[in-house]
């Protein structure tokens, strides 16, 4: 076996070769009449490859799909998986092109550490699914990208899945970007220096811790990325802002996002803006693992920052149990750390989506739900409220909507948002406070009007 041989030797040994087997010169497929990597047999080259110049190709070849690193370190450009289910364990593979893994189709499993030394990407043509469920992605940590899940420009080149349950760790700069419109799931993500969160299109959650002070983004570059989706169920600490209405200097300010989980978001600096500029299009929070699912939202706005509710913006609350808790019978908001702003206006409301969920999670009636009954939901908690004279508190500022509300009997005029201290209240048959203005109801069966109280 050879070990991190000389350019020259592997020029010498890879020429010959390439003239009898018709194979470029960076590939060396795999052969795998059994699971060991450090085989020379297992690949077509006759060698084992160890350097950065030479790419291990995995494809419908290949007789075993274990291929087992026998706890070895070694170096190659990148790996290609494709053509049968392939799992990549016990060891490290040190990638030193600009790619790390491209998975073109099939399931792909990596449990190997993989330690890319340049700009870092996971690729495919967008039918490929990765799962790198006990991996740990560490990066020389001297480039910008070390770590970055990159797709390709052209839409849907990205991989159609990712679960992966371990760590990306480092030392400098590094991004997550997330684009095509699959569904990636990351454990953790730390950084001692920096990092950013880029979401152009498809779904991308978040299961463990992930530290970085760079900014959570919603940044589509093309006009066909229409929506994107971050669930955060661990959390995201120190991140420098949150920002998920679509910036005009993209030019494509004409899609969507949305944010949910069971977690917590920390922010440094900006403010959580919960709101949208163009007409149409949404900026949607809605807390839970996963659409239909009930939970409880952690946010944290440091350094007088705020959230803010404004135009655009769209709160979905689901209601499981009529009589459950925050968190457990119906979705609620957790603002630890900085104001609340009403930024929306009497024109431009901001959207309460009210939808119930049977117990099965499934659309339908909420239990232990009686129309005579009286209830009253607090989905959001905070800190405190914005005092300022735009961000003030007004029920004209908000419109339910409860067309996705199933129990028989439910009555949409009994129905008033209202505040308790510094707490956000839906009340359902009940006499609210004198001090409650009127609100705006898109009701069931798309009934609308206004309610003014003294």
């Amino acid at each position: 076996m050879r070990r991190f041989a000389c350019a020259a030797a592997v020029a010498g040994v890879v020429g010959t070769v390439v003239a009898s087997s018709a194979l470029a010169a960076t590939e060396w497929k795999w052969k795998g009449t059994t699971s060991a990597w450090g085989t020379p047999s297992n690949w077509s080259q006759g060698d084992v490859p160890d350097v950065d110049t030479e790419t291990p190709i995995f494809d419908s070849t290949g007789s075993s799909t274990t291929v087992d690193l026998g706890g070895n370190s070694y170096a190659a450009g990148w790996i290609t998986l494709s053509g049968k289910n392939y799992t990549l364990k016990n060891g490290t593979i040190l990638c030193g092109k600009s790619r790390a893994i491209q998975a073109d189709s099939g399931t792909q499993t990596v449990t190997a550490a993989i330690k890319p030394s340049n700009t870092y990407q996971l690729t495919s043509n967008g039918s490929a699914v990765l799962t790198a469920a006990s991996a740990k992605f560490t990066g020389s940590g001297t480039n910008p990208l070390a770590f970055g899940f990159d797709g390709s420009s052209t839409a849907g080149n990205a991989l159609q899945s990712l679960d992966y349950a371990g760590t990306l760790s480092g030392g400098a700069t590094y991004g997550v970007r997330k684009t095509g419109t699959g569904t990636w799931s990351i454990g953790s993500i730390a950084s001692t220096v920096n990092g950013w969160l880029h979401l152009e299109d498809g779904t991308f959650t978040i299961t463990g811790t992930a530290a970085y002070s760079g900014a959570t983004e919603f940044r589509p570059i093309l006009a066909s990325q229409t929506a994107a989706a971050l669930y955060v169920n661990g959390s995201i600490t120190n991140t420098s802002a949150l920002n998920f209405a679509p910036s005009p200097s993209t030019g494509f300010t004409h899609v969507s996002a949305r944010l949910g989980g069971s977690g917590l978001i920390t922010v440094q600096s900006g403010n959580i803006s919960i709101s949208h500029s163009v007409a149409g299009r949404t900026v949607t929070i809605a807390p839970g693992r996963a659409a239909n699912t009930v939970a409880a939202l952690g946010l944290t706005a440091r350094n007088a920052n705020k959230l803010l509710l404004g135009s655009g913006g769209v709160y979905e609350v689901n209601l499981l149990d009529a009589m459950g808790g925050a968190g457990v019978g119906y979705d609620t908001l957790n603002v630890a750390e900085g104001q609340v702003a009403f930024s929306a206006t009497s024109a431009n409301p901001f959207t309460i989506k009210l939808s119930s969920l049977q117990a099965d999670g499934l659309v339908g009636p909420m239990s232990r739900f009686n129309p005579s009954g009286g209830y009253a939901w607090t989905i959001l908690t905070a800190a405190a409220f914005s005092t300022g004279g735009a961000e003030l508190f007004s029920a004209e500022k908000f419109m339910l909507d409860t067309t996705g509300i199933a129990n028989t009997g439910f009555d949409s005029s009994k129905l008033q948002l209202q505040t308790s201290g510094s707490s956000l209240q839906l009340v359902y048959g009940t006499i609210p406070e004198p001090s409650c203005a009127g609100l705006l109801l898109l009701g069931t069966g798309i009934l609308m009007h206004r309610r003014r109280l003294a």
